[in-house]
């Protein structure tokens, strides 16, 4: 039986540009590989051809790993609990992971998911720091290795 449901963001989190989506993080598949079979994995990535991207993603190495693939141009609540009714998964048992508090920890707080913001080093949106707006991330990490210790207890 799955933990829950990991709702991961595309470009920021996983992949490394916009222009070239092949290039990935280093510690982006070995994490999105380990957590196979212990949750549903799921992409929502934000872009101006939300075709194109969800394109790009199945062609990736991700794609086996992930149950659900989508390309939004925008994300909304609407998008993020779709996902969490089809697969039948509480927003207790959902983890959003996003590198920018402004979207995806935005909307995970908001559907009182657990949030984990990821915030690289030179990441291009660290300035998006939380605040009242977007609340405070359940977890602050650097680098996706450090979800091991937080998702698989």
């Amino acid at each position: 039986m799955k933990s829950g449901l990991i709702i991961w963001d595309w470009i920021g989190t996983l992949a490394k540009s916009r222009s070239n989506s092949t290039k990935f993080f280093d510690d982006a598949l070995p994490i999105v590989e380990l957590f196979d079979g212990a949750y549903i994995q799921a992409v929502i990535s934000k872009a101006s051809n939300p075709k194109e991207r969800e394109i790009q993603i199945k062609k990736s190495p991700f794609a086996k790993y992930m149950a659900e693939v989508k390309g939004v141009e925008d994300k909304t609540l609407d998008v993020f609990t779709e996902i969490m009714q089809k697969y039948e998964v509480s927003p207790a048992q959902t983890w959003v992971i996003d590198d920018r508090t402004r979207r995806g920890i935005t909307i995970g707080n908001q559907l009182k998911c657990k949030t984990v913001w990821l915030a690289r080093p030179k990441g291009k949106y660290l300035n998006e720091t939380p605040n009242a707006e977007t609340g405070q991330p359940y977890k602050t990490i650097t680098s996706l290795t450090e979800l091991t210790g937080l998702l698989l207890l």
